[in-house]
Formats: C-alpha cells, structure tokens, sequence
C-alpha cells in the first residue's frame, strides 16, 4: 500500500520506511514542492534501488488539493536508464473520509506509455488513531489487478500502515495476500 496523497504530510521534512527495505526521505518547501528519494537496503543484492519523487502541489484547499510528479528508479553501479512514472492525482474530503484518483503514465528510457494507469483510493477515520486505507490501480493492458486494504495507527508525528495487497487476476501460489507494512516519522506538525 502506498501512501496516497491525501496521506503524505506537507511538511517540511518526513522519513518512511516501506516493507522494511526501502526508506524514504522528504524535505518540503512551502507546503508547495517536496523533493524525496530514498535507496534500497534489500540485505545480499548485489545492487539497490535508487528512487527519486519530486512533487509539486498545485492546489491545496480544504476539501481538495491536486498535485503532480514522478518517481523515476534506477539501481547502483549505472548503465541502466531507469523506469518510472509521471503522474496526476487529486484528493476530496477531509482528514475523516477521502477519496483519492489519480492517473499515471509509466515510462522506460526514452519510451513512454501511450495509456495511463488509473490509481483510486481512500481513507475512513474509525477513530482518533486508527484509519481504514486502501490503494488499487488498473493498469492498461493487463488482466492484473492490485488492490489493497489495511490499517492506518497514527499518533501525532508517527504512523505505521498494516495492509494487504492482492493481485488480482494473477496466481498468487495459494497465497491470497501479500502483506504490507509502512512507517512513517513526520518531523513538523501532524496530519
């Protein structure tokens, strides 16, 4: 499950951790532009993930904010052109209940996708610290499905997000989740 946007603190400077090897660091400016990237520690590979994801917000109202970016991932040691995807999403609703949609076109070198994928989800505040979440993407071309569900526990700069994710339309091997963990340190105000 990835951090929607309605999700992502605006302040000025968070780090995160996804699935335990892959941290993440964010520095904002102005609630406007947040620049983050982060590198893999996956333990005996013999190359890691480098990613990088700037974003811009371009409208951040209180039932409403747009914003765009990408996330662009190469791996250590070069001679890769790296993969990524440019997207567009906006949020409705407030810090209780918001949908989030969103469209993206991947790319590869030089090479980008004719068609977007489509990412909807949202959040439903179940009480002072706990939220239902949920991320799911159609992706053209593809019988495959992800969709996922889980729990968001929140305190005032800490939050940790324990979900599931199902690929719908693939075989999973009997297995009917893969589960998922985030951790997020957001060192401004709250969210």
């Amino acid at each position: 499950m990835v951090v929607t946007d309605a999700q992502i603190p605006t302040t000025p400077v968070y780090i995160s951790l996804y699935q335990l090897f892959l941290p993440f660091v964010a520095v904002g400016v102005a609630d406007v532009v947040t620049l983050a990237g982060g590198i893999s520690l996956l333990p005996g590979a013999e190359e890691q993930l480098i990613y990088f994801a700037p974003k811009i917000t371009v409208l951040n109202q209180e039932y409403a904010s747009l914003a765009t970016g990408l996330i662009h991932f190469t791996v250590t040691g070069g001679g890769e052109e790296g993969v990524g995807i440019y997207y567009g999403v906006a949020t409705f609703g407030n810090p209780d209940a918001a949908l989030t949609c969103g469209l993206g076109w991947g790319y590869a070198g030089d090479e980008t996708a004719d068609n977007p994928v489509i990412m909807f989800g949202g959040e439903l505040r179940l009480s002072n610290s706990v939220k239902l979440v949920s991320e799911n993407w159609l992706i053209p071309g593809s019988d495959v499905v992800p969709i996922s569900f889980g729990f968001r526990f929140f305190g005032e700069n800490l939050a940790t997000d324990i979900g599931f994710i199902n690929l719908a339309g693939a075989d999973m091997g009997g297995w009917p989740f893969i589960p998922w963990v985030n951790f997020v340190y957001n060192f401004g105000r709250s969210h």
